[in-house]
This record gives C-alpha cells, sequence and structure tokens, in this order.
C-alpha cells in the first residue's frame, strides 16, 4: 500500500481533500494511519531495465538543503521538487510518515499530531507529482549501529554514537571563552581532525569557523553513510549528494573498499580500481516556482524541450557506461559526455525561449551536474572487487560498496553507478 492510499483510507479522502480542513487531524486520525503502515506492504520497485535513470534519495535530514517534507519545510516542498524533476526521471523522498510513527512510539502524541498535519499538506501540493509516478517514497532507515552503515562509519574509525563529534561540541564553550590558547588549542584539534579523516582542511581561524567546519563534516559523513546504506538494499533509488565534502567523502569510502589485492591480481587490476567523478551537464533553464500551479508543472516536465534533454541524458549515461565492458570510463569519455550535454543544455536553452512559459525564466541559469562512481568487479559471485581486507569490518564495507555498484546491473565487468549531483553547500 502506497503512502497515499494509506492516508485515503485513514482519514477518508485525499490529502489535497483533508489539507483543506479547518481543524486539521485528530489524533485518533493519526492513530488510525499508523495502524494501517504497520500492516501495509513497501512500495514495488519500479525500474525500467531498458535505459538508465537516475532518481535521486532526498533525506528526511534536518540539516539537507534538498529535503523536502516537515514542520520546518513548509512552503519549500513544491519549488524544491519542480526543480530536480525537470533534469532527473524522478524522486524518491524519504517516506515523512515516518517521523510521525516514531514520536508517536515514544508517546510524543502533539508532535507527532503537528508533524501529521505538516506532511499532509504538503502531500497535498505534490499529490499529482505522486500520482504520476515521478514522485515516490522510500521507508528504509537505517541506524548507526546497522551494518551497511557501521562499516562507513568504522573506515573514519567514528563509533555510532558520533562521541569524536561531541566532544567538539562538548568543548566549543570554554574555547570560546577563555579564548586565547584554548581557542587555538581549539582550532588546531579541528584540523587535525580534518586530515585525520582524509578531507581537506577547510579554513578555521576560530572556534566558531572550526565548529562550523566540524558541524559540516558530520552532517556530511551522517548523509553519506545513510545514503549508501539505502541504496545498496533498494537499488531503485540513487545516492544523492550536495557539495564538494561529501563528494570526497564517497571518494574515500570508494578507494578502501575497493584497493587492489595483493599479487598479481593487484598488477591486473591496478589501471582500473575506482573513480568518482562529478560530471557537468550543462547550465539549465531557472524557472520562477512562486506562482506556478501543479498542472503547469507538469506540463513543462513533460513538454518536448525537457523531455528531449532528459533522452538526451540517458543516450549519453549509456553511452559512457557501456563503452567498453572491460575499462571503467576514461576521462576522455568523461569530456565527450559533457561536451555532449553542454549541447543539449545550450539547446534546452534556445528552445524554452519559445515556449509558453518562457516568462517564467529567471536571468541566471542552474548549473547541474550528475555524478559517476565505477570499480572494476573480480568476481561478483564472492563480492570480491579486489579486496585490501577480506574479514572484519573491512569486507562489510566492501560489501556493501559492492551491492551499491552493482545495484542496478549485477553482471557488470566494471561496476558502473550514476548519482545525484545537486546544488548547494555542505
Amino acid at each position: 500500500m502506497r503512502i497515499l492510499e494509506q492516508l485515503e483510507e485513514g482519514l477518508g479522502c485525499r490529502p489535497k481533500y483533508f489539507a483543506i480542513r479547518p481543524n486539521g487531524a485528530a489524533l485518533k486520525d493519526v492513530q488510525r494511519v499508523i495502524t494501517l503502515r504497520q500492516s501495509a506492504s513497501r512500495e514495488d520497485t519500479w525500474l525500467s531495465p531498458d535505459r538508465p535513470e537516475i532518481w535521486p534519495l532526498i533525506s528526511h535530514h534536518g540539516f539537507n538543503p534538498q529535503s523536502l517534507f516537515g514542520v520546518a519545510k513548509q512552503g519549500n516542498v513544491y519549488k524544491k521538487t519542480l526543480a530536480i524533476l525537470l533534469a532527473h526521471d524522478g524522486i524518491v523522498a524519504s517516506d515523512p510518515l515516518v517521523e510521525v510513527e516514531r514520536l508517536w512510539e515514544v508517546g510524543r502524541f502533539d508532535e507527532a499530531l503537528t508533524t501529521f498535519n505538516a506532511v499532509v499538506a504538503q502531500l497535498a501540493l505534490v499529490e499529482p507529482l505522486v500520482d504520476r509516478g515521478i514522485l515516490r517514497f522510500e521507508s528504509a532507515r537505517p541506524s548507526f549501529h546497522e551494518e551497511k552503515r557501521l562499516s562507513i562509519l568504522g573506515l573514519f574509525h567514528i563509533p555510532p554514537d558520533l562521541q569524536p563529534f561531541t566532544n567538539f561540541e562538548e568543548a566549543y564553550p570554554d574555547a570560546v571563552y577563555y579564548g586565547g590558547s584554548e581557542e587555538q588549542s581549539y582550532v588546531k584539534q579541528a584540523r587535525e581532525f580534518y586530515r585525520v579523516m582524509g578531507l581537506p582542511i577547510p579554513k578555521m581561524s576560530s572556534a566558531a569557523e572550526a565548529r562550523k567546519a566540524i558541524h559540516e563534516m558530520a552532517s556530511a559523513l551522517i548523509h553519506v553513510s545513510w545514503q549508501l546504506a539505502v541504496c545498496a538494499s533498494q537499488p531503485h533509488c540513487d545516492v544523492t549528494l550536495s557539495g564538494p565534502l561529501e563528494h570526497r567523502i564517497l571518494d574515500t569510502i570508494l578507494g578502501h573498499a575497493c584497493n587492489p589485492i595483493d599479487g598479481k591480481e593487484a598488477d591486473r587490476q591496478r589501471e582500473r580500481t575506482r573513480y568518482v567523478n562529478r560530471l557537468s551537464i550543462g547550465t539549465l533553464p531557472n524557472l520562477d516556482t512562486t506562482e506556478l500551479s501543479v498542472a503547469d508543472a507538469i506540463s513543462i516536465r513533460r513538454g518536448d524541450a525537457f523531455e528531449n534533454f532528459r533522452n538526451k541524458l540517458r543516450h549519453a549515461m549509456n553511452d559512457l557506461s557501456t563503452g567498453s565492458i572491460d575499462e571503467a570510463p576514461t576521462t576522455a569519455r568523461s569530456v565527450v559526455f559533457e561536451e555532449e550535454m553542454q549541447e543539449a543544455a545550450r539547446e534546452l536553452k534556445q528552445k524554452v525561449k519559445g515556449e509558453s512559459f518562457s516568462s517564467r525564466l529567471k536571468p541566471n541559469g542552474i548549473d547541474a551536474a550528475v555524478g559517476m562512481a565505477a570499480a572494476g568487479v573480480v568476481d561478483a559471485a564472492t563480492f570480491n572487487i579486489g579486496l585490501a581486507v577480506s574479514v572484519g569490518a573491512g569486507s562489510a564495507l566492501a560489501t556493501t560498496i559492492l551491492q551499491w555498484l552493482l545495484g542496478r546491473d549485477p553482471g557488470q565487468k566494471v561496476a558502473v553507478r550514476y548519482f545525484s549531483s545537486l546544488s548547494g553547500q555542505r
């Protein structure tokens, strides 16, 4: 049973009708929907097997700039959804009713009711997109103790309680209060933390800047570990990263999981171990969605201009990933991909000037990109991708990465998996 069906059965009507009721939901409504969800089966997968697709997984995390639902996201859901959908096949959003269930389970009924009413109002805005199957939901919420996520955190020596990040937060007040050498020591430790994590050290000269940098690192690691853990188990959705720090973390993870093994196999695999690239797909038209109706949005997305662009993106991804079954995509082929997509973006820009919605175009476009990860596969049947380690956490990490890379096509010789690279600072 899908989310709209759950709400319709539990509330007696669709969200778009329920949202206009003056009093909103009552606690008994929330309880009824939760009971239905507990007995419902999860959504079926929906991928078309004959073409490459990207379905960005949009997380529920409050720090995620692309997050769509929740009390703090009122008024943003429709604008954000449209912007993502113009260049992608669809969206997989983290199921917003999971938050309601969790609040309910711990007895925070008033908060559950407030969140429920906010989510229903937001779903009412995007209901036609859900009906058309271009906005779907994923309910998986792997904890920090779940094996896949634990293996990723373990690579960076971060325990599931995230204590190293908590230590910095607890030390911050004293660093500010005492200042001087105390503050400089705090900054020095933050820089060292970045170095040990193998991440580029950002500019920081004060405790406030160091604290901000640590928050960004924690958010990025939490987000990437959740994305990989979900997408390794659910191949119908795609990892979605925001900003260079998350890309660097993914690159580090893939590098450790796919390092060559010792001996002759290492020599054979050395030239095709791993790649993580952010590939430009050009500057896309930027629409003012302030007064855009749902019907207008669907019409624009299904129009020839944007549909032709998405078709060209699918063909370009297919050409890049299947140019050779024995070699990972090369830099030269990546350049060709970017050139083709930049030309497609220029064609799109010219076409939309003659469309009925041209008056809604903003002067500045949106720089768009997709990500690509690739690694050589030695023996998928035994989960051997040139592992540096074969037992314990290292094996769990390698298995997680292999499951993600091969999730769409288990028979690949070189595992290639595209991911979404959305704009935003992290």
